[in-house]
C-alpha cells in the first residue's frame, strides 16, 4: 500500500505538520509506504481560472504536473493543511 501525504506547511522542521507526518510514518511502518510531498519544495502558481485545462493541457508552467503522478499512484492521500491561530486556511 502507498500513502501520499501532502503537507502545505512551509516549516518542515519542528512543525505540527512534521509531527503529524512522523506519526503517520510510525503507525504505517510495515503496512504502507509513505510518500511525503512538501508543497514548499515545489514551484506552484495560482490557478488563473481560465478553464482551458478542461479541454487541453494547463498553460501554467509549474511543478504541478510532477506531483499528479505521485498522487494518482497512491492508494490513499492524506492532506495536512497549514494551521494558523488554531484553524486551517
Amino acid at each position: 500500500m502507498k500513502i501520499t501525504v501532502v503537507l502545505s506547511s512551509n516549516r518542515k522542521e519542528q512543525s505540527f505538520s512534521a509531527k503529524v507526518l512522523n506519526s503517520i510514518e510510525t503507525i504505517c511502518t510495515g503496512i504502507a509506504t509513505i510518500d511525503p510531498i512538501w508543497l514548499t519544495d515545489h514551484q506552484l502558481e495560482m490557478c488563473d481560472a481560465d478553464n482551458l485545462c478542461s479541454s487541453s493541457d494547463c498553460l501554467i508552467d509549474d511543478d504541478f504536473h510532477k506531483l499528479v503522478p505521485r498522487i494518482l499512484s497512491a492508494d490513499a492521500v492524506i492532506y495536512v493543511p497549514v494551521v494558523h491561530a488554531y484553524g486551517t486556511c
